[in-house]
């Protein structure tokens, strides 16, 4: 909880505060030298979360690039299309949470989750997402991409969005239409995001965090750490 402090204590008010006042244009391809969040800014502090390369709390550093870095290291072979593979991936994407559950949950593995039968499942989760749409609605501005809010997040969001990408596309449960349906969402709010995954400029770069080697073997996202 002191960590997020950090960025809504002793920071910005809320997250809206973060991105239009932290995320800005002066950072962009700067070297960050400060290793430690404590020491940092509160813009620095603001791009380090948003990026995942510092622990401010669950959600921003147990972000996609940590659990795509971990299936690619667990499982190396699901995503060989050539080679065999001893897992499949399947994802759920959240805007359309009811109608991907109502599919995955056909497959063998799921059927005895939906013993009672799917309709009155998908029924409950239908329901539970439109509630927390127009939450999530009220809280952060209109999908306006010529807003400096989604101007900010989509180039600071950069990297994550190449991630979700790559994730969608190595989906088994998904066809390449329901792909493009995901990315066009993505595209109403940052224009420059296509299919592909492209390269993202601008990103400042923060020091590799030293740590002891028996830490550095069990972290995830080894590319942000160095052996103290």
């Amino acid at each position: 909880r002191w960590k997020r402090g950090m960025l809504f204590s002793e920071c910005y008010d809320n997250f809206v505060d973060l991105v239009l006042q932290g995320l800005t244009p002066r950072l962009w391809n700067a070297t960050i030298t400060t290793e430690k969040p404590v020491n940092m800014t509160c813009p620095e502090r603001a791009w380090a979360a948003i990026l995942g390369v510092r622990d401010f709390s669950y959600h921003e550093w147990y972000n996609y690039e940590y659990y795509w870095t971990a299936l690619q290291t667990h499982y190396p072979n699901l995503f060989n299309e050539s080679g065999p593979s001893s897992a499949s991936l399947m994802v759920l994407r959240t805007e359309h949470l009811a109608d991907d559950w109502s599919r995955i949950s056909k497959e063998k593995l799921y059927r005895q989750v939906n013993q009672g039968g799917t309709r009155g499942n998908v029924a409950t989760v239908k329901a539970k997402i439109s509630n927390a749409n127009r939450t999530t609605q009220h809280e952060l501005p209109d999908a306006n991409s010529s807003s400096l809010f989604w101007r900010n997040l989509c180039h600071a969001m950069c990297p994550e969005l190449q991630v979700y990408k790559e994730i969608l596309q190595h989906a088994k449960n998904l066809n390449s239409s329901q792909v493009e349906e995901s990315i066009t969402e993505v595209n109403a709010f940052c224009p420059e995001e296509g299919v592909a995954v492209r390269s993202c400029p601008g990103i400042p770069r923060f020091p590799l965090m030293r740590v002891p080697r028996r830490q550095f073997r069990t972290e995830v996202k080894k590319r942000l750490f160095a052996v103290a």
